[in-house]
């Protein structure tokens, strides 16, 4: 087929004419919903659309780079296994070198004649050999059969269609993996598929169909790339190039006014911490607070003050007899609730649940994703050790900035590959009893040192049972003793029976692990679900029920958690229904 039209300047009939064959090619092989793959150089085989936007994107952006022959649009890839092969030698030579040409544009700098040639002693050092071995690893790739006598998909083909169906789709990790298993386990022997998902993205990268990402400018001003590319402040607003994360820290003030924490300040934020704990505002206080609050549900709200200006008066001048005053509430209320328009819901003691299981999950996962050093799921990162660094606290953990990848100095919870193996170890042989919890051995990765796919039960039974072994073997005591402790508190609080004085204790200890947390962890460890944890313990004991009046009305239901109003006497009443509950 000629496609020297590709060639062509885009506003030529001939390109016009030829990207026209092409799709018409491509509906006849590869068309879903009458939609086709649009292989635009900005869209990379990665979206579905209709013939005409596909058409406008070609003809106004061009083809991908390389993509002379169409293999996500049905072209048959050539076969090189001499013993199959059906086309004529100067059909292989053809196709071999359009597969030479993507992987030249992906390399830049090699071609195939150049992997053959003798290089000179000392021309290339280490790092353009392994380059090399790629590029040759890939030129023998690059037409590689799905399975022996495969003449619909070739190896790249199908790898980029199944990842692009991943980020479509919003599949997780484990899930393509899961799903590449099953396509071992489906197609002939001596297909080529990968194990890992790793390996499948490792492949695609080296093909050069990868892409790079660059932060932006918080309002848009630039994105930081070349000249900007080590910048930490937008030029044009001055804004930080770093997110801000919301930090909920200063937990001392719920300690007892005389604990020595309180006067503790190296080892905190520098400061000592004598507040009193914050008192918790009735319903009916924050209805009278939020009342006369013009809320735009869903949206951020603005206060804007109210005037008319004078028609017949001088420009810009306001009538200050008839300008209307607005009461603008000094508090951290944004927003009135929408459930305060039922009367009865400014008398409830507990408007909102908190879903200790949720809580615990994510905690468990910031814990172990920060002892882990997992990639972009810790919360010890050059960020939070620039925050430290600002904050001018904890020197010893400082990082160099104007380095490009700076090294981390080891905090206190830092544990070497073979401490990170043991835990994870550990975690991955558990055996539970039946219908206990999900089995470990596939949710953790050993290489990788990392867990996939736990679900917030299987989170709750590691914190609870496993996590208190697994830190004691691998973490000093300093670390080890209040993850314990933290531990214990959950098993409590998410007990179906449990008695006031346990909960009473529970919240009295809280308080002082957090603390003990503050001085392990970073200051951005410390999100809102970690602080949500101190609340626990209260919102526990105002759930523990007393008799149940004859007349009630539902206003919540939870699992083993059931609020009760009684309309005409305006009391509130709530009960914890256990399992053995007679009235369940």
């Amino acid at each position: 087929m000629d496609k020297t039209w590709m060639q062509a300047s885009r506003s030529s009939d001939e390109y016009a004419a030829g990207v026209s064959l092409f799709l018409k090619f491509a509906l006849r092989n590869e068309v879903q919903d009458s939609k086709i793959l649009c292989p635009c150089k900005n869209c990379g085989y990665r979206f579905w659309y209709d013939v005409e936007t596909v058409n406008d994107h070609l003809i106004c952006i061009g083809f991908m780079p390389g993509y002379k022959t169409w293999l996500f649009h049905g072209e048959p890839v050539v076969n090189n296994d001499p013993d199959t092969q059906s086309s004529s030698p100067e059909d292989t030579s053809n196709a071999r070198d359009e597969i030479d040409q993507l992987l030249l544009d992906g390399f830049e700098m090699y071609n195939r004649s150049s992997l053959h040639s003798e290089k000179e002693e000392g021309s290339e050092d280490d790092s353009e050999d392994e380059d090399v071995e790629s590029y040759k690893r890939l030129v023998n790739d690059g037409g590689q059969q799905l399975y022996p006598g495969c003449k619909k998909f070739s190896k790249v083909q199908f790898l980029v269609r199944l990842l692009n169906i991943k980020n479509v789709r919003g599949m997780t990790n484990a899930a393509f993996e899961d799903m590449l298993t099953l396509f071992r386990e489906a197609l002939p022997e001596g297909h080529s598929l990968p194990k890992k998902f790793h390996e499948a993205k490792q492949y695609i990268r080296g093909v050069g169909l990868a892409y790079d990402t660059y932060d932006a400018c918080f309002n848009d001003c630039i994105i930081f790339r070349g000249i900007h590319a080590k910048a930490n402040v937008c030029p044009v607003c001055k804004t930080s190039r770093w997110k801000t994360e919301r930090i909920v820290v200063g937990h001392r003030r719920f300690l007892s006014i005389d604990h020595a924490f309180r006067r503790d300040e190296e080892s905190f934020d520098g400061t000592t911490d004598f507040r009193e704990p914050p008192v918790q505002p009735t319903g009916e206080e924050i209805s009278a607070m939020t009342m006369d609050i013009q809320t735009a549900y869903g949206k951020l709200q603005k206060q804007k003050r109210i005037g008319r200006k004078k028609r017949n008066g001088g420009e810009g001048e306001e009538d200050v007899e008839n300008k209307e005053e607005v009461h603008i509430v000094e508090s951290t209320f944004k927003k009135r609730s929408i459930f305060f328009q039922l009367e009865y819901w400014k008398f409830l003691l507990v408007r909102h649940n908190l879903d200790s299981m949720h809580i615990e999950k994510n905690v468990f996962d910031n814990v172990v994703n920060t002892l882990l050093d997992v990639d972009k799921r810790s919360k010890d990162n050059a960020k939070a050790r620039m925050d430290m660094k600002r904050m001018k606290i904890r020197e010893h953990l400082h990082i160099d900035e104007t380095q490009e990848k700076p090294d981390l100095p080891d905090a206190v919870y830092y544990m070497e590959s073979s401490k990170k193996k043991l835990f994870c170890g550990l975690v991955k042989n558990v055996r539970f009893p039946d219908n206990h919890a999900s089995s470990m051995f596939n949710k953790v990765r050993l290489e990788e040192n990392k867990f996939v796919g736990l679900k917030t039960h299987d989170c709750h039974i590691l914190f609870e049972e496993i996590l208190p072994l697994t830190v004691m073997k691998t973490l000093p005591e300093e670390v080890a003793l209040p993850l314990v402790k933290l531990a214990k508190c959950f098993k409590v609080i998410t007990s179906k029976i449990v008695s006031n004085k346990e909960i009473e204790i529970v919240e009295e200890q809280l308080p002082e692990i957090l603390c003990q947390l503050e001085k392990i962890f970073p200051p951005t460890f410390f999100d809102i679900m970690e602080h949500l944890v101190i609340h626990l313990p209260a919102k526990s004991l105002l759930l523990k029920g007393t008799k149940l009046p004859e007349e009630i009305v539902l206003v919540a239901n939870k699992p083993y958690m059931m609020a009760f109003f009684n309309v005409e006497e305006r009391h509130r009443y709530w009960v914890i229904k256990s399992a053995g509950d007679p009235r369940r």
